[in-house]
Parts: structure tokens; C-alpha cells; sequence
């Protein structure tokens, strides 16, 4: 036995409405992040993302999707480190996640 029951024990489904189911029919999920060096910055040579922040939007995307092709299914959107605006971003809905930042609650 496991420690939070048996593994085919999936609960109810998604919730109506939720966040998740949202994602799902979007086909991508919308990672907000800040640029910082180490954890989320562009390089327009390549054009690919990269940082911790970044990673971490990744490893959430490829769990939800569960796809070799991560980059496919992920957008990256950049934010500006204006303090308590970030959570706006999830609110109104510009972002379904955020990773990292400066913020307070």
C-alpha cells in the first residue's frame, strides 16, 4: 500500500471550470515569468528561453501534457517587475501560472 492510497485511485476528474480543464483545451500553458538572469531570460539568437524559472515552467508543462515536444505546448510570457502587479496577471487571466518574480502578498 502507499502512503496516500493505491495508485489507481484517481479521485473525480477535473473541476468544472478549473484551471487545469482550461489549460487542457487551450492545448498550452501560459507561464508567466520575469526577466532575470539565471532564471528566466531569452536569447534571440536561438530564440529559446532558459533559467530556473523557465525549467520550472517546463517540468509543469510536461506534466500536464505529458509530451516529449515541452516547447510546443508552452508559452512563455514576459512580465514587467512592476511589485504587486504580478498576481494581476493571474487574475485576469493574461497567465495561468507564475514562476518566480518579486512580490508581495
Amino acid at each position: 500500500s502507499l502512503p496516500f492510497g493505491e495508485s489507481h485511485h484517481y479521485g473525480k476528474g477535473l473541476a468544472t471550470n478549473g484551471i487545469l480543464k482550461e489549460i487542457l483545451s487551450q492545448g498550452v500553458l501560459r507561464c508567466g515569468v520575469v526577466v532575470r538572469v539565471g532564471f528566466a531570460q531569452y536569447d534571440s539568437l536561438s530564440q529559446q528561453w532558459s533559467g530556473m524559472d523557465v525549467d520550472y515552467c517546463r517540468g509543469v508543462t510536461l506534466s500536464i501534457f505529458t509530451e516529449d515536444d515541452v516547447d510546443s505546448k508552452l508559452v512563455i510570457v514576459s512580465l514587467p517587475p512592476i511589485e504587486g502587479e504580478l498576481l494581476t496577471y493571474l487574475s485576469n487571466g493574461t497567465i495561468d501560472i507564475l514562476s518566480g518574480g518579486n512580490f508581495q502578498l
